[in-house]
């Protein structure tokens, strides 16, 4: 179950979307646990006041890992200011060890050397630090395609879609959008991670752009249960549900 909150009409920030792994020993000095591809490149930090234990990227996304006391998430939710675009996490992947929690905020992928940290405060966003890359992002073709009404945008770390949805509202009129993402493993239905990058518009259709973790079935079930719109208020329930079906592409021998 995913709850998104609208920042701006195209950005959105996620309220809970956590997923949380099982303790690991030394989780915030050891971040193999979150299964980066050979493509990833990690930053330099620059950082104060928040214990940054990696940052990185490749063309599926940007990465934070924060190392916090106790088992709570920030109270002020990290963002990444790049070229001038502010961008907020779709998601955070949790692991606990010996009292502390390394938590992996999952971005939209950047293009700058050098990306701002900061997070949301009580009158806007304070500064943290700063992620400097070594290099850009290799683009490289994704070895997968989609079935409308999704599209694969690119591959890496995650998977990267766009979700054409059909339903008729501006992102502007959303507060909290609520899907569920289910695989389907033979007879069971799986629930899923995945996180959200931003809402926009296409033909007066709504189209959401996401990201989730290479799944273990080539079928997934996404539904949008409920949202809650802004001016005036209200909560609509549109039953708007889509099957993404992931083949091999055609030519994913190419570079």
């Amino acid at each position: 179950m995913l709850f998104a909150t609208a920042a701006t009409a195209l950005l959105v920030g996620v309220t809970a979307a956590t997923a949380t792994v099982a303790p690991r020993p030394g989780a915030c000095k050891n971040v193999s646990w979150l299964r980066l591809g050979p493509s990833a490149i990690l930053a330099r930090v620059l950082a104060h006041g928040v214990r940054v234990v990696a940052a990185g990227r490749d063309q599926s996304t940007t990465f934070v890992v924060l190392c916090l006391r106790g088992r709570s998430l920030p109270a002020r939710a990290p963002v990444l200011r790049d070229a001038g675009h502010l961008l907020h996490a779709g998601g955070v992947r949790a692991a606990q060890s010996g009292g502390f929690t390394a938590a992996a905020f999952f971005f939209p992928p950047t293009e700058s050397l050098r990306v701002d940290l900061g997070s949301l405060g009580p009158i806007g966003v304070l500064s943290d630090g700063l992620l400097l890359f070594p290099r850009e992002t290799v683009r490289r073709r994704c070895g997968l395609v989609a079935d409308a009404p999704f599209t694969v945008e690119s591959c890496g770390a995650l998977i990267d879609l766009r979700w054409r949805t059909g339903i008729r509202i501006s992102p502007r009129r959303i507060g909290t959008l609520n899907v569920r993402p289910v695989g389907i493993i033979g007879k069971r239905r799986v629930p899923l991670d995945f996180y959200l990058f931003g809402l926009s518009v296409n033909r007066r259709v709504l189209v959401v752009s996401f990201a989730m973790d290479p799944p273990h079935t080539s079928r997934v079930v996404f539904a949008v249960s409920e949202i809650d719109l802004l001016s005036p208020a209200q909560v609509v329930h549109p039953g708007t549900s889509a099957v993404l079906r992931l083949h091999p592409a055609a030519s994913s021998s190419a570079p």
